[in-house]
């Protein structure tokens, strides 16, 4: 879980880095609230993987699983609908693809941390 806290800051951190070097050329606040979603949609995931990982059961293990993939897609698609819908003709499709970059890193996070634990898990 810290894992994942530490990524939102660092990405946090990069944003604004990266929004002092090129200030007009993206929407730097949908790619933060971006972040803040896709931080808060891998710590609910992440407590259903944690979750499954507790079951002996092998379908409640792929149930919890899947509900965990679905969950974090339909809030990050959610999240997307809306900023279209509200902005409608403003709409930073640069900012929505870097939005799509950090859910790419979110998820290799969230796979990675999950098969790490997996490994203690089952050596211990």
């Amino acid at each position: 879980m810290l894992l994942f806290f530490l990524l939102f800051v660092a990405i946090a951190v990069a944003l604004w880095l990266l929004k002092t070097i090129f200030p007009a050329s993206l929407d730097f606040r949908v790619i933060q609230a971006g972040n803040a979603v896709l931080w808060i949609a891998t710590m609910g995931s992440f407590y259903f993987y944690r979750k499954a990982q507790q079951n002996q059961n092998v379908q409640a293990f792929l149930r919890a699983m899947y509900s965990a993939m679905f969950l974090r897609m339909v809030i990050c698609i959610a999240a997307a609908l809306t900023y279209i819908l509200t902005m409608r003709a403003a709409v930073d499709k640069f900012a929505l693809l870097a939005c799509f970059g950090l859910y790419l890193i979110y998820s290799f996070a969230e796979v990675k941390l999950f098969l790490l634990i997996s490994k203690q898990q089952k050596n211990a």
